[in-house]
């Protein structure tokens, strides 16, 4: 946690999850965050991904959207300036924090002071096995029968758990607050079962609205 900077630009996007370890590709368009961009690529690349609560900030209002408590940090791994001044970039997770203060804004981004002690573990690589692939298993089985989606359970078989969270995150439709939640799980075991339980329930729900459709 030495070198991880005590004050980091923050970007609020709904639904836009980023884990440590796991990428994220951004395109980057607004004024403020363009700049917000450049002076990352100038200094630490590091860039705070955090998302919007549904309520107003009546505290705060100046600075914007209220966002939630805990994000996840990125360091850019891959920038691209386009012709039409956009910035295209690749976000490598490296670690949650808690928001301890926010402060002024520069170039019209938020800047946060943060705490990174909580997520100590979020810098040790994992390895291990922590995915109960039965029940997994079971549950993708009923979202894609309930769907209608084939799913490649032989190269579900291959991949690492690392990757499975990942390809979950990325393709399985989790509502925002639903995100926050996985992102908050203490460790990758956690987010697993949270992962799958949230899965179990909205494949509950979709039974129960079928059922008084009919």
């Amino acid at each position: 946690m030495k070198n991880l900077p005590t004050t980091i630009p923050i970007f609020p996007l709904k639904n836009a999850l980023l884990l440590p370890g796991r990428q994220l590709p951004l395109n980057i368009f607004e004024t403020r965050y363009l700049s917000m961009v450049s002076n990352a690529l100038k200094t630490d690349k590091i860039i705070g991904m955090i998302q919007p609560t549904e309520k107003k900030d009546l505290k705060h209002k100046n600075n914007g959207e209220e966002v939630y408590e805990i994000g996840c940090a990125g360091k850019i791994v891959s920038s691209n300036q386009t012709p039409d001044n956009r910035y295209e970039i690749i976000l490598q997770g490296v670690s949650r924090f808690s928001i301890l203060k926010e402060l002024e804004k520069v170039s019209g981004y938020r800047r946060v002071k943060v705490n990174w002690k909580n997520f100590k573990s979020d810098l040790k690589k994992g390895s291990q096995a922590f995915i109960d692939r039965s029940l997994l298993k079971n549950v993708l089985g009923d979202f894609a029968k309930k769907h209608s989606v084939q799913l490649d359970w032989e190269g579900l078989d291959k991949m690492k758990d690392q990757d499975i969270i990942g390809a979950l995150i990325a393709f399985y439709p989790f509502q925002s607050n639903e995100k926050q939640a996985i992102l908050e799980s203490k460790n990758e075991k956690e987010q697993a079962k949270t992962i799958i339980s949230l899965m179990q329930i909205n494949n509950f729900s979709y039974q129960e609205n079928n059922l008084k459709a009919s």
